[in-house]
């Protein structure tokens, strides 16, 4: 792809969309050249529009994103765009089937808008396509992490303290220890993301010799208080679509999913 990236979003949230348009109206390198508000729109929108890139959303009236996709294969289009697929937490399963059909990435939803645009502009490089295509295989392990790596083990620890602290989570309360190993931990293993009661929060309880319910306020209580503390324009560069559209806080599970997001883009 050269020049201007032509991107194709499609979800059903009129909210969403007039965020999306506010947002990308300032990009000179990224048009936005539709907007389907349902799946058999979005499939014929492709097809019309040719786009480079397509934000497919999941959950879309008439036909899925998995609908869409199972479109794309049966009947390609002239021009097969790359496709980035938005999904909620709890979805695995979902997105494994996505992916493979082709999806290229995935966003858990909240996610901030900085990292969609990087990450667009990441896909439309061709240079950079097979490492992504080799690293988007849904398994149970983050597909930043390198094997037998403890220099690279290491970053990833420092960057997470890093960031928890950036944004406001006091190191002298316990949820700050807490919400640091369940981010290391989920990154190690992502199914701990979809069990976060019965899985994530008895293991850091076990670590700690405490209950998985004290586990859960503690890291709520740091997520509260990096929330009402915390630096705005941290916050808002890794949480840009929570804060745009809620000034409530994320919970334990959208928070952790949002900034292991972010390690994925910002350690690649």
């Amino acid at each position: 792809m050269n020049g201007e990236i032509k991107v194709l979003f499609a979800d059903d949230s009129s909210d969403f969309c007039e965020i999306i348009n506010d947002y990308f109206s300032t990009y000179q390198d990224i048009k936005i050249v539709g907007i389907a508000k349902n799946g058999l729109q979005a499939y014929e929108m492709i097809i019309q529009k040719e786009p480079d890139i397509v934000v497919l959303d999941m959950i879309m009236p008439y036909i899925d994103g998995i609908g869409v996709l199972e479109k794309l294969k049966a009947n390609p289009p002239r021009k097969m765009p790359l496709i980035i697929i938005l999904s909620a937490v709890g979805q695995e399963n979902i997105t494994k089937n996505a992916i493979s059909l082709g999806a290229q990435y995935y966003f858990v939803k909240p996610f901030s808008l900085d990292l969609l645009a990087e990450r667009i502009r990441k896909l439309s490089r061709p240079i950079e396509t097979e490492s992504i295509n080799k690293t988007s295989t849904m398994n149970s392990k983050s597909p930043f992490v390198k094997a037998d790596s403890q220099v690279w083990i290491d970053d990833i620890e420092g960057y997470v303290t890093t960031l928890i602290r950036d944004l406001g989570v006091p190191a002298h309360i316990k949820g700050y220890q807490f919400l640091r190993d369940a981010i290391i931990m989920v990154e190690n293993d992502m199914d701990m993301i979809d069990s976060v009661t019965k899985l994530l929060y008895p293991a850091i309880a076990k670590r700690y010799n405490t209950t998985a319910p004290r586990v859960e306020r503690a890291i709520r209580h740091a997520i509260e208080v990096a929330w009402e503390r915390g630096e705005a324009n941290t916050i808002r560069r890794i949480f840009g679509y929570t804060v745009s559209t809620s000034k409530k806080r994320p919970s334990n599970t959208e928070f952790i999913a949002t900034v292991l997001d972010t390690l994925r883009l910002e350690m690649k």
